[in-house]
């Protein structure tokens, strides 16, 4: 038998995320029995209507991952502001495509369902640093930091939408 204490199990945490920074693909714990699932193109290598352009594999996801939680409108001021929760991350032919799982537990949560469900709501934002502009181009962003996903009624990225075929 093997005790742990607190200090083991961060240590062991931080290896395991440093092991996992050099993939495309995060897994997030998700209870398995959860219904109301989506996929969004959180971002792509467009240019937006910023006119910037994102790297995808560029994308730094480590302090996201603490807590995946999805937004309206960037209100991130507000847990009643939670819509759902990330339960997959990666990259994938120059996209970030983030899964998700509704929440039931906040009125926000369960009008986003609703809409969504009904295709009313499919445009998705991401909220982020920059942490390295290209070099040549500095509407290039080579580095950035997700530190939120919401909901939106107008997207930055165009592309920026639900993958599920509701259409």
């Amino acid at each position: 038998k093997i005790i742990l204490d607190q200090k083991w199990i961060q240590a062991i945490e931080e290896a395991v995320q440093k092991v996992l920074s050099e993939f495309d693909l995060w897994e997030i714990k998700a209870n398995e029995d959860q219904t109301n699932t989506f996929r969004v193109v959180a971002s792509d290598e467009t240019i937006d209507r910023d006119g910037e352009t994102l790297i995808a594999k560029g994308c730094d996801f480590s302090h996201f991952l603490k807590n995946p939680v999805m937004f309206v409108d960037h209100s991130s001021w507000s847990v009643g502001n939670i819509t759902a929760k990330a339960t997959n991350i990666y990259v994938e032919n120059n996209q970030v495509i983030i899964e998700w799982v509704f929440t039931d537990k906040t009125e926000a949560g369960r009008i986003a369902n609703a809409l969504y469900n009904d295709w009313f709501l499919k445009a998705v934002s991401v909220g982020f640093f920059i942490k390295k502009r290209n070099d040549k181009d500095s509407k290039i962003i080579e580095k950035w930091e997700i530190y939120e996903c919401s909901f939106v009624s107008i997207t930055c990225n165009a592309n920026a939408i639900s993958l599920d075929a509701k259409m």
